[in-house]
C-alpha cells in the first residue's frame, strides 16, 4: 500500500477495485496495530513511573521531602479550611436573612465563590512581599535541595536502568515514532477511501479513451495500406474526376476519405474508402455522405451511383 495518493491516479480500474475491496481490512489492521502500540507505550510508561516512584521514595528517605513540595501539598487545603468558615461567619453575622446555620452555610458558599479571586490576589501580593524580604534564603535552600535531589536521582536511575530497564526511554521514543507513522497511514487510507470512487471513474474513462485511440490507430494504419491500393487502381490520373463534386481535379492533390466516417464506426476497407479532391475532403470531415451532399448541394443519388460504379458499399 503506497502512502502517496498521486501514485494511485495511474492505476487501472481493475487494480483500484482490488484496493477498494481490501481497504476496509487495511484500515482495521492499522487501527489494531495503533492500539497495540499504544498499550505497549502505556505499559512502558507505567514501568518508568514505578521506577521513578521507587527512586523518589528512596531519595526522600535519605534527604527528606522538598520543602516547597511539602508546603504546596497542604497550603491549598489549609486556605480552604480557613477561608470558607470565615465566609460563613460573615454571612451569619452581617447578611440579613441568613442568621441560621443552614443559611450561613449557603451564603458563606456564595461569598466564598465571589471572594476567592480577591483573596487569592491579596495572598499573592502578601506572598510576593514576603518572598522579596525573606525569600532569598528559602530559594537557596530549595535550590540546594533540587541540586542534591537531581544528582541522587540520576545516580539511582543509572543503577536501576541497567539490564532489562536500560532501553525503556528509547523504547518510548521508538513506539511514539511508530504510532505517528501508523497515524499518518490511517489518515491516508481514510482519504484514499473517499477518493477511490472518483479515481475509478477516471481510470475507466481513461481506459475507454485508450481503446478508442487504439482502434483509431489500427484504422489509420489499415487506411495507409488501402490508400496505396486505391491510388494504384486509378488508371487515368490525368482525367480524374472527384466522385463527390464530379469535377476534374489534379489527382496528385487528392485525399482519401472514409465514405462512412471512422468516428461513426466506418472501417478502413476498400469498400468504404475513396480518393476525393482536397476541397471535398475538407468540407466533408466527419459528416455522413447524405448530410454532406445536402449541405453542399450535391445530388445524393448521383454521388451514390458514381461510388457504386467504383465498387463501393453505400
Amino acid at each position: 500500500m503506497r502512502n502517496n495518493l498521486d501514485s494511485y491516479r495511474a492505476f487501472s480500474a481493475g487494480k483500484l477495485e482490488i484496493v477498494r475491496n481490501k481497504i476496509d481490512k487495511d484500515l482495521e489492521i492499522v487501527e489494531k496495530n495503533i492500539e497495540n502500540l499504544e498499550d505497549k507505550k502505556n505499559n512502558t510508561l507505567e514501568k518508568i513511573s514505578q521506577i521513578e516512584d521507587i527512586i523518589e521514595n528512596k531519595i526522600e528517605k535519605k534527604i527528606g521531602r522538598n520543602p516547597s513540595k511539602n508546603n504546596s501539598d497542604t497550603s491549598g487545603d489549609i486556605f480552604v479550611l480557613i477561608f470558607y468558615p470565615i465566609c460563613c461567619y460573615i454571612g451569619y453575622n452581617y447578611v440579613e436573612g441568613f442568621d441560621s446555620i443552614i443559611g450561613s452555610i449557603i451564603i458563606g458558599f456564595v461569598i466564598f465563590i465571589f471572594g476567592l479571586p480577591i483573596a487569592i490576589f491579596v495572598l499573592t501580593t502578601v506572598f510576593g512581599v514576603f518572598v522579596t524580604i525573606f525569600g532569598i534564603s528559602l530559594f537557596k535552600k530549595e535550590e540546594n535541595y533540587k541540586e542534591n535531589y537531581n544528582k541522587m536521582f540520576n545516580s539511582e536511575k543509572r543503577k536501576i536502568y541497567k539490564g532489562k530497564n536500560k532501553n525503556l526511554e528509547s523504547q518510548i521514543k521508538r513506539l511514539e515514532k511508530n504510532i505517528s507513522e501508523l497515524d499518518d497511514k490511517y489518515y491516508f487510507l481514510q482519504n484514499l477511501k473517499k477518493e477511490l470512487p472518483s479515481l475509478i471513474r477516471r481510470a475507466r474513462q481513461r481506459e475507454k479513451t485508450a481503446k478508442i485511440a487504439a482502434f483509431d490507430k489500427k484504422t489509420r494504419d489499415a487506411s495507409d495500406i488501402v490508400r496505396k491500393d486505391l491510388v494504384r487502381a486509378v488508371r487515368d490520373k490525368k482525367n480524374w474526376k472527384c466522385p463527390y463534386c464530379n469535377m476534374k481535379k489534379n489527382f496528385s492533390l487528392h485525399q482519401t476519405d472514409h465514405i462512412h466516417p471512422v468516428s461513426k464506426g466506418g472501417l478502413a476497407v476498400p469498400e468504404n474508402m475513396i480518393p476525393i479532391c482536397k476541397q471535398c475532403n475538407q468540407n466533408k470531415k466527419a459528416l455522413t455522405l447524405r448530410v454532406f451532399c445536402r449541405k453542399y448541394g450535391f445530388n445524393f443519388n448521383e454521388v451514390c451511383e458514381r461510388l457504386e460504379q467504383q465498387g463501393k458499399d453505400i
